[in-house]
């Protein structure tokens, strides 16, 4: 009897433990659904359009929604994929750059062909830590802010092709290689510069 009483306690223990793995998962945190809710509001403002991902950014599991990826023991997001997002006949837009901070654990940001522009821009994006992969590229980007390669200890993959940069681009990515041993897997040729240094 006392076998069987110790096999129910495992069962309902298992059960337990299955249940809230696939069914009593928490949802992503109230302030990064709070930022990307934000974040699509101000993407195609004044605009009729709508980025079909985006339509699908409802409920309040943002894990759940397109285009976002999620770490299953936290539930923070750790992935964010908004490319091509906007509609270009809007011009460049000039996100709102503090949202970012909102994805402390944030590796992947994709934010290529959206139009972006701004300085302020690239700053707010400086305090990702945890950042592998950036994509800006096909913006509006004319400089990028020391901050953007200093402060990503983590960076190991930089897109900023068609963007329209400018300045010591050679030299401030030397002064990158020269403060840590990473590798950025871009060539300057794979920037689209105009009025180069």
């Amino acid at each position: 009897m006392r076998g069987l009483h110790a096999y129910s306690i495992v069962g309902a223990v298992l059960f337990v433990s299955v249940y809230c793995c696939f069914y009593g998962a928490q949802a992503c945190l109230k302030e990064e659904r709070e930022a990307l809710l934000q974040l699509k509001d101000s993407i195609n403002k004044h605009s009729n359009a709508t980025y079909y991902v985006l339509e699908d950014w409802v409920g309040e599991d943002c894990c759940q929604w397109p285009a976002i990826i999620c770490f299953s023991s936290s539930s923070r997001v750790i992935e964010i994929f908004l490319n091509s997002a906007r509609d270009s006949s809007l011009g460049v837009w000039y996100p709102n750059a503090t949202l970012f901070a909102q994805f402390k654990e944030l590796e992947s940001l994709d934010l290529s062909d959206n139009q972006i522009g701004g300085w302020v821009v690239l700053e707010g994006l400086c305090g990702l830590k945890n950042l592998l992969s950036l994509n800006l590229g096909d913006n509006k980007f004319e400089a990028l802010p020391p901050c953007l390669l200093s402060n990503l200890s983590a960076l190991e993959v930089l897109f900023l092709y068609g963007n329209y940069l400018k300045g010591d681009l050679p030299g401030l990515l030397k002064q990158c290689e020269k403060s840590r041993s990473r590798f950025f897997p871009f060539r300057l040729s794979d920037v689209e510069q105009t009025e180069v240094f």
